[in-house]
């Protein structure tokens, strides 16, 4: 029993990955088909459908990314803050 639940704890980040791949793979098709049928633009509906779908899950990514170049061309690696 504790076999399937130690199973269980390390698989949900791939489970949520799998699941968040689905979203995607059905949500931006779905987005672009509404935006074919009503005249708007396929590419703006579908980057804005990934963009949802996108931005909640990796929202601190490009910050982190910034910050992270900016500490290291300012401050060299021996020295102490």
């Amino acid at each position: 029993m504790k076999d399937i639940l130690g199973l269980l704890v390390l698989s949900w980040p791939l489970v949520l990955l799998v699941l968040i791949v689905l979203v995607i793979l059905v949500a931006v098709p779905l987005a672009v088909r509404h935006a074919k049928k009503r005249g708007y633009n396929k590419w703006a509906w579908g980057i804005g459908a990934f963009l949802l779908i996108f931005l909640p899950i990796f929202w601190d990514w490009v910050p982190t990314v910034l910050v992270h170049k900016y500490y290291c061309s300012t401050v060299s690696p021996g020295s102490v803050l």
